[in-house]
């Protein structure tokens, strides 16, 4: 059997604590792109865009060998793009380039500060989180794993999973959404 992106992400965390060093240089090749695309949006300035990517990835690297991290609840390359943008929206605040911050939206505030709630390590909320994932099933546990986990465009997803097209994609998550938090309410609130 084919180990799954979980599988592997998981083995790259045990390298990283092991202090295998080449599983970091495979974690900043694979991420490279996807973060410099992200970031080009709110910086077109090529060297600080690396400075910060390795920042990012220095930080990613560090909170793993310190133990701040002990497992992801997103992928790695989510995971250093959120700590990313957050050193690149302080980079921008600090030179005062104001010009782009319109386009840092809800959705790329919210991966900023799921990241670093991560790293607090909220074991009880973690719990409930799993456990409202369970009681979630599909279709809804296969689109938010797409979306969130593997990160899958809507397009994708909808021929993945049989849907018309993005859009219906779209529709889906926010409910999808909208059920997982009810269930995580009634878990907190029940105890189970």
């Amino acid at each position: 059997m084919m180990p799954t992106l979980i599988d592997k992400e998981v083995q790259l965390l045990s390298r990283i604590r092991n202090g295998d060093e080449e599983a970091i240089d495979e974690i900043y090749i694979a991420t490279k792109v996807k973060f410099l695309a992200v970031a080009r949006k709110l910086l077109k300035d090529e060297n600080s865009l690396e400075d910060i990517y390795q920042d990012a990835v220095i930080a990613f690297y560090e909170n793993v060998r310190t133990g701040k991290i002990t497992s992801l609840k997103s992928s790695i390359t989510t995971y250093i793009i959120g700590i990313g943008k957050y050193m690149l929206y302080r980079h921008l605040k600090n030179k005062k380039s104001t010009s782009n911050l319109d386009d840092v939206d809800e959705l790329n505030i919210g991966v900023v500060l799921n990241s670093y709630i991560e790293q607090i390590e909220d074991k009880e909320t973690s719990i409930i989180l799993y456990r409202a994932i369970e009681k979630l099933g599909d279709p809804c546990m296969s689109l938010l794993r797409l979306f969130y986990y593997e990160e899958k465009e809507n397009v994708e997803i909808a021929t993945l999973l049989g849907y018309a097209n993005a859009d219906v994609i779209k529709s889906q998550k926010y409910r999808c959404m909208q059920t997982l938090k009810a269930i995580m309410k009634k878990i907190d609130r029940n105890g189970r």
